[in-house]
């Protein structure tokens, strides 16, 4: 009995280590005088769109700067331009941070559009022209809820609503979360001129963003630490 259970309390204690990463490098930083920093970039979408960048200006290009918080004065997004990005996360929202409304005009159009833009957009990551990290977002959002979509059986003649199945799974934040889960863990180190790029795109084969998710937002949070000038 005991052979059996030594490797399962292993990947235990594997996934207790795991879930302080991004925590424990945070708190390293912040011994040798480093400030936590939360820096957000927002993507508005838009029917038919197919490249989106992150920490790079474009909110102030399209007039919603004032949904970003990172720094504009330098080509990294850290104000300083001296600290560290440890993690990343995304997130999709609707209009002007609403709530999703996944039932969209009552066809689950917005549910439908939404699953396919997490499963075909990738994303990758450039510090000074030298690829970091490339994969897809799937790996670094949430997954959308599960929705047992509503249908009626019988031929009655009353309209009336019908329920909606839903699961979905609650998560902390990019700090608490493990980041194996939902959550790119990679260090990212700047200095004064260090550049840095975060794009993503979909397939240039398909249709790009579906109608529904127009003016819906997709956001980059990254948590880092910041040196002081």
């Amino acid at each position: 009995m005991q052979t059996q259970q030594q490797p399962t309390q292993a990947r235990v204690s594997k996934n207790l280590n795991s879930r302080k990463t991004v925590q424990s490098e945070i708190s390293l930083l912040m011994q040798k005088g480093g400030i936590p920093i939360e820096l957000q970039s927002v993507a508005k979408l838009a029917t038919g769109d197919k490249s989106f960048g992150f920490f790079a200006g474009n909110e102030d290009r399209a007039n919603y700067g004032h949904l970003a918080h990172y720094g504009l004065g330098g080509k990294n997004p850290i104000e300083s331009q001296k600290g560290k990005l440890v993690g990343f996360q995304a997130e999709l929202h609707g209009p002007d941070f609403a709530a999703l409304n996944l039932a969209g005009d009552g066809t689950y159009n917005v549910l439908d559009a939404a699953n396919k833009l997490i499963n075909l957009i990738r994303f990758k990551i450039t510090k000074n022209k030298t690829v970091l990290r490339e994969g897809s977002f799937k790996s670094i959002i949430d997954p959308l809820p599960r929705v047992l979509k509503p249908f009626k059986i019988g031929d009655g003649t009353t309209n009336g609503h019908e329920s909606v199945a839903v699961v979905h799974t609650q998560t902390g934040n990019i700090e608490e979360r493990n980041s194996g889960l939902r959550v790119l863990y990679l260090p990212v180190e700047f200095s004064n001129n260090d550049s840095f790029v975060f794009e993503a795109w979909l397939p240039s084969q398909g249709t790009g963003v579906d109608a529904p998710l127009n003016n819906h937002l997709l956001v980059v949070t990254a948590l880092g630490v910041e040196f002081p000038k």
